[in-house]
């Protein structure tokens, strides 16, 4: 059963947030991954606000999106962060953060992104569930 978000008019996006089990709302953590680096300023933008959508649409079914992307988006632009090597921003921000997750949401073209890739290695070494379309993800069976 979804709960409706306090003080949110039912019927929105916004009031199906999280599932009721005994009077409790379960959050699920959902990873999105997928290409972020990209050989122009425009590609990464482009690549952010693609993942920010499936994002949205991970909440509208009422799981919680976790949006690598957004939260440090163009982070690696910035000052003492420009050296960071890849590897660094996966190992010790990225996978962290993955760890904490639910499942993980594989968005299309991870499988072109070196980091997303070794995102699905960790999802399969951790046993966190992968799933690649929003639907999947849906129907999947959710602790509540």
């Amino acid at each position: 059963m979804w709960v409706r978000a306090e003080g949110v008019e039912a019927g929105t996006e916004a009031a199906c947030f999280g599932r009721e089990r005994r009077g409790k709302v379960a959050m699920s953590l959902i990873y999105i991954a997928g290409p972020y680096t990209a050989a122009t300023e425009k590609t990464v933008k482009a690549n952010v606000r693609r993942a920010e959508e499936f994002g949205q649409q991970v909440l509208a079914i009422g799981l919680i999106p976790v949006i690598p992307h957004k939260i440090t988006s163009h982070w690696d632009t910035w000052g003492i962060l420009t050296n960071w090597p890849h590897d660094a921003w996966l190992d010790q921000f990225c996978l962290p953060l993955l760890s904490r997750c639910d499942g993980a949401l594989f968005i299309p073209g991870w499988d072109e992104s070196k980091g997303a890739r070794k995102e699905w290695d960790f999802c399969l070494t951790k046993r966190i569930p992968k799933y690649y379309t929003v639907q999947e993800l849906e129907l999947a069976a959710w602790p509540v």
